[in-house]
C-alpha cells in the first residue's frame, strides 16, 4: 500500500525503511509532494489475493495509525492502491 509523509526528516534517504510490528515503512521517493513517496508492507499467507488484500489491508490501518504517531506529522494513506505478490 502507498502513501504520502510531506515532512520525511533530513536523514532518511530513498530506501530507508523501519520495521514495526507486523509492517515495513520504506521512503520512495524524494518529492515530497508524491502522493505515493510512503510505502508499505506488510507479509502473511493467505488462501488467495483477495483475502491476502483484506487481511493486509485491515494490518497496514492499524500500523498505520502507530506510525504517523511516531512521525508526529501528518501522513497520507492511499488505501486504494494495493499490491499482492505471490511468493
Amino acid at each position: 500500500m502507498c502513501g504520502q509523509h510531506p515532512c520525511w526528516p533530513s536523514d532518511w534517504g530513498v530506501g530507508k525503511h523501519i520495521n514495526l510490528l507486523q509492517c515495513i515503512f520504506s521512503r520512495n521517493s524524494l518529492d515530497n509532494n508524491s502522493p505515493k513517496n510512503l510505502s508499505i508492507y506488510v507479509e502473511l499467507d493467505a488462501l488467495d489475493e483477495d483475502e491476502a488484500r483484506n487481511r493486509g489491508r485491515e494490518i497496514i490501518i492499524n500500523e498505520f495509525d502507530l506510525f504517523a504517531l511516531c512521525a508526529d506529522n501528518p501522513i497520507y494513506l492511499d488505501e486504494k492502491y494495493t499490491l499482492t505478490n505471490r511468493v
